[in-house]
Protein backbone atom coordinates (compact mmCIF):
# COMPACT_ATOMS: atom_id res chain seq x y z
CA UNK A 1 0.00 0.00 0.00
CA UNK A 2 1.36 3.50 -0.90
CA UNK A 3 0.21 6.49 1.47
CA UNK A 4 0.90 10.36 1.48
CA UNK A 5 2.03 10.93 5.05
CA UNK A 6 0.19 13.61 7.01
CA UNK A 7 3.24 14.62 9.60
CA UNK A 8 6.80 13.39 9.90
CA UNK A 9 6.81 9.64 11.30
CA UNK A 10 10.43 8.47 12.49
CA UNK A 11 11.95 5.83 10.67
CA UNK A 12 8.88 6.25 7.46
CA UNK A 13 9.46 9.52 6.09
CA UNK A 14 8.81 13.30 6.27
CA UNK A 15 5.15 15.17 5.87
CA UNK A 16 4.18 15.36 2.29
CA UNK A 17 5.99 12.06 1.09
CA UNK A 18 4.77 9.16 -0.57
CA UNK A 19 5.92 5.84 0.93
CA UNK A 20 5.22 2.18 0.34
CA UNK A 21 3.95 0.43 3.69
CA UNK A 22 2.06 -2.71 4.60
CA UNK A 23 -1.30 -2.83 4.20
CA UNK A 24 -2.17 -3.89 8.11
CA UNK A 25 0.32 -0.86 9.35
CA UNK A 26 -1.62 1.69 6.93
CA UNK A 27 -5.06 -0.38 8.04
CA UNK A 28 -4.71 -0.54 11.60
CA UNK A 29 -2.47 2.78 12.50
CA UNK A 30 -1.50 5.23 10.01
CA UNK A 31 -4.88 5.82 8.34
CA UNK A 32 -7.37 6.01 11.35
CA UNK A 33 -4.84 8.33 13.79
CA UNK A 34 -5.14 10.28 10.55
CA UNK A 35 -1.44 10.40 9.86
CA UNK A 36 -1.94 9.65 6.31
CA UNK A 37 -4.12 9.04 3.50
CA UNK A 38 -4.28 6.61 0.21
CA UNK A 39 -1.56 7.56 -2.46
CA UNK A 40 -4.51 8.07 -5.23
CA UNK A 41 -4.77 10.89 -7.43
CA UNK A 42 -7.70 12.42 -5.75
CA UNK A 43 -5.87 11.79 -2.53
CA UNK A 44 -2.94 13.44 -4.00
CA UNK A 45 -5.41 16.79 -5.23
CA UNK A 46 -6.25 17.05 -1.98
CA UNK A 47 -3.12 16.83 -0.36
CA UNK A 48 -1.55 19.70 -2.24
CA UNK A 49 -4.50 21.83 -1.87
CA UNK A 50 -4.32 21.46 1.77
CA UNK A 51 -0.58 21.53 2.17
CA UNK A 52 -0.08 24.69 3.89
CA UNK A 53 -2.91 24.20 6.27
CA UNK A 54 -1.64 20.70 7.21
CA UNK A 55 2.14 22.28 7.56
CA UNK A 56 0.10 24.73 9.94
CA UNK A 57 -1.24 22.48 11.95
CA UNK A 58 2.04 20.53 12.58
CA UNK A 59 3.82 23.36 13.82
CA UNK A 60 1.31 23.73 16.13
CA UNK A 61 0.89 20.45 17.31
CA UNK A 62 4.98 20.82 17.64
CA UNK A 63 4.75 23.85 19.50
CA UNK A 64 2.22 22.33 22.11
CA UNK A 65 4.64 19.00 22.24
CA UNK A 66 7.60 21.83 23.19
CA UNK A 67 5.39 23.44 25.77
CA UNK A 68 4.65 20.00 27.44
CA UNK A 69 8.52 18.66 26.85
CA UNK A 70 9.57 21.82 29.40
CA UNK A 71 7.10 20.57 32.05
CA UNK A 72 8.71 16.95 32.32
CA UNK A 73 12.53 16.79 30.37
CA UNK A 74 14.71 15.61 32.87
CA UNK A 75 11.77 14.48 35.49
CA UNK A 76 12.15 11.56 38.00
CA UNK A 77 9.32 9.74 38.45
CA UNK A 78 9.03 7.44 41.41
CA UNK A 79 7.66 4.17 41.03
CA UNK A 80 7.40 1.58 44.00
CA UNK A 81 7.28 -1.96 43.06
CA UNK A 82 8.20 -5.03 45.32
CA UNK A 83 11.81 -6.82 44.43
CA UNK A 84 14.01 -9.58 45.47
CA UNK A 85 16.76 -9.41 47.38
CA UNK A 86 19.13 -8.87 44.91
CA UNK A 87 16.80 -5.95 43.92
CA UNK A 88 15.25 -7.90 40.64
CA UNK A 89 11.88 -6.70 40.60
CA UNK A 90 8.35 -9.19 41.19
CA UNK A 91 7.48 -8.58 37.28
CA UNK A 92 8.21 -5.16 35.72
CA UNK A 93 7.00 -1.60 34.58
CA UNK A 94 5.45 -1.01 31.82
CA UNK A 95 4.66 2.11 29.77
CA UNK A 96 1.44 2.08 31.40
CA UNK A 97 3.28 2.67 34.21
CA UNK A 98 4.91 5.28 33.83
CA UNK A 99 2.49 7.03 31.87
CA UNK A 100 0.44 6.62 35.41
CA UNK A 101 3.11 7.95 37.63
CA UNK A 102 3.74 10.86 35.17
CA UNK A 103 -0.23 11.86 35.86
CA UNK A 104 0.27 11.41 39.20
CA UNK A 105 3.50 13.57 39.62
CA UNK A 106 2.65 15.92 37.60
CA UNK A 107 -1.15 16.07 36.23
CA UNK A 108 -0.26 15.77 32.83
CA UNK A 109 -1.91 13.39 30.06
CA UNK A 110 0.05 11.39 27.86
CA UNK A 111 -0.45 8.05 26.07
CA UNK A 112 1.98 5.03 26.48
CA UNK A 113 2.35 4.65 22.87
CA UNK A 114 4.63 7.93 23.68
CA UNK A 115 6.81 5.89 25.97
CA UNK A 116 9.97 4.34 24.35
CA UNK A 117 11.58 1.55 26.36
CA UNK A 118 14.70 0.27 25.03
CA UNK A 119 14.22 -3.24 27.60
CA UNK A 120 11.91 -3.57 30.05
CA UNK A 121 12.77 -2.47 33.46
CA UNK A 122 12.73 -5.07 35.82
CA UNK A 123 15.28 -3.89 38.36
CA UNK A 124 15.39 -1.26 41.06
CA UNK A 125 17.50 1.76 40.33
CA UNK A 126 16.53 4.84 38.66
CA UNK A 127 16.95 4.19 34.56
CA UNK A 128 16.11 6.79 31.57
CA UNK A 129 13.49 6.72 29.66
CA UNK A 130 12.25 8.42 26.55
CA UNK A 131 9.09 9.87 25.68
CA UNK A 132 8.30 11.16 21.71
CA UNK A 133 6.15 14.06 22.33
CA UNK A 134 5.81 14.23 18.84
CA UNK A 135 7.23 12.97 15.65
CA UNK A 136 10.13 15.69 15.76
CA UNK A 137 10.57 15.92 19.20
CA UNK A 138 11.68 13.23 22.06
CA UNK A 139 12.57 13.92 26.02
CA UNK A 140 14.33 12.58 28.70
CA UNK A 141 12.63 11.39 31.87
CA UNK A 142 14.31 8.85 34.93
CA UNK A 143 12.44 6.31 36.65
CA UNK A 144 12.99 5.75 39.86
CA UNK A 145 11.83 2.30 40.67
CA UNK A 146 11.73 1.63 44.57
CA UNK A 147 10.53 -0.67 47.15
CA UNK A 148 9.91 2.19 49.57
CA UNK A 149 8.79 6.11 49.70
CA UNK A 150 12.20 6.73 51.37
CA UNK A 151 14.70 4.36 48.97
CA UNK A 152 12.82 6.15 46.38
CA UNK A 153 13.53 9.81 48.10
CA UNK A 154 17.56 8.89 49.23
CA UNK A 155 18.18 7.51 45.09
CA UNK A 156 16.89 10.92 43.42
CA UNK A 157 18.41 12.86 46.33
CA UNK A 158 21.69 11.31 45.50
CA UNK A 159 20.83 11.27 41.26
CA UNK A 160 20.67 14.69 41.74
CA UNK A 161 23.96 15.78 43.66
CA UNK A 162 25.67 13.48 40.98
CA UNK A 163 26.41 10.63 43.37
CA UNK A 164 24.00 8.09 42.18
CA UNK A 165 26.10 4.54 41.63
CA UNK A 166 22.94 2.70 40.64
CA UNK A 167 21.12 0.35 42.83
CA UNK A 168 22.93 -1.54 45.63
CA UNK A 169 23.93 -5.10 45.80
CA UNK A 170 21.27 -6.21 48.38
CA UNK A 171 22.68 -9.41 49.18
CA UNK A 172 26.38 -7.78 49.37
CA UNK A 173 25.31 -5.40 51.65
CA UNK A 174 23.42 -7.62 53.95
CA UNK A 175 26.56 -10.27 54.44
CA UNK A 176 28.42 -6.62 55.17
CA UNK A 177 26.28 -5.98 58.14
CA UNK A 178 26.44 -9.54 59.42
CA UNK A 179 30.29 -9.43 58.69
CA UNK A 180 30.37 -6.11 61.12
CA UNK A 181 28.21 -7.67 63.59
CA UNK A 182 30.05 -10.48 63.86
CA UNK A 183 33.71 -9.23 66.05
CA UNK A 184 31.02 -7.46 68.20
CA UNK A 185 29.45 -11.10 68.94
CA UNK A 186 33.16 -12.09 69.27
CA UNK A 187 33.80 -9.52 71.62
CA UNK A 188 31.29 -9.91 74.02
CA UNK A 189 32.12 -13.64 74.04
CA UNK A 190 35.71 -12.63 75.21
CA UNK A 191 34.42 -10.18 77.93
CA UNK A 192 32.40 -12.80 79.36
CA UNK A 193 35.04 -15.31 79.41
CA UNK A 194 37.36 -12.48 80.85
CA UNK A 195 34.91 -11.87 83.98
Amino acid sequence: MEVILLENIRRLGKLGETVKIKDGFGRNFLLPRGKALRANEANKKVFEERRAVIIKENGEKLKEAEKLAKKIEGLIIPIIRQASEDGRLFGSVSSVDIVKAIKDEKKLELHRNMVTLTAPIKNIGIQPVSLTLHSDLTVQVHVNVAQTDDEAANNKAAFLKGEYTGPKNRKSDDQDDVAAAAPAVEASADDEEAA
